[in-house]
């Protein structure tokens, strides 16, 4: 009995340094799920898909109304970008959450660099996020997903099963082919393409 007590101290303990650590609630943050990158018009377009607790909770929301939203910030450096994206959220950004991020096939190898070197130098990005590409990468997080209350969770789970699977961590290489994220017109469905040659 002794140890369940000390196991249950110990956990206790890691929900109040992880719940207190930033000097915030996790219901006073926006809490991410996914990240897009993209370049239009010579400027960067940072998209997130974040949990909306606001959505999904009305009388006319069903049971398989998305608890999403998203939201974006652009600029000329990424920098600028993610500022422009806070600007447009009540809450400071929460990324232990997020399962993905989308890079668009429009980034040139030197925006490609300047997003790894974010995505290795900032401690509130978690390396073992799943990372895939697509044509246009916000509308990845645009498209919902066969009714996902999460729709990135139907993507991620998509990935898995087709094993088309690189993360973050695996980025730095520079070896790692990211699989692509298709969007089907007819379905709304997000799927990965068939491999290349």
């Amino acid at each position: 009995m002794k140890y369940v007590y000390g196991a249950i101290a110990v956990a206790l303990a890691f929900v109040l340094a992880f719940n207190t650590g930033e000097g915030s609630k996790i219901s006073d943050m926006t809490v991410v799920q996914a990240i897009a990158a993209d370049r239009e018009n010579g400027e960067y377009l940072l998209t997130i898909q974040y949990l909306d607790l606001n959505r999904g909770s009305g009388k006319t929301d069903g049971l398989a109304s998305s608890l999403t939203s998203n939201a974006q910030g652009r600029g000329s450096t990424l920098k600028e970008a993610y500022t422009n994206l806070k600007k447009t959220l009540p809450d400071s950004l929460f990324f232990g959450q997020a399962k993905i991020i989308v890079l668009s096939e429009k980034l040139s190898p030197s925006d490609i660099k300047a997003i790894k070197d974010e995505l290795y130098g900032n401690k509130k990005l978690r390396t073992d996020m799943l990372v895939s590409q697509s044509k246009t990468a916000y509308t990845v997080l645009e498209c919902g997903f066969r009714n996902e209350r999460v729709p990135i969770d139907g993507i991620c789970k998509e990935l898995r099963r087709e094993n088309a699977l690189v993360f973050v961590n695996e980025l730095e290489g520079n070896n790692a082919q990211l699989p692509e994220i298709v969007i089907n017109g007819d379905s709304g469905y997000v799927i990965p393409a068939p491999p290349r040659g």
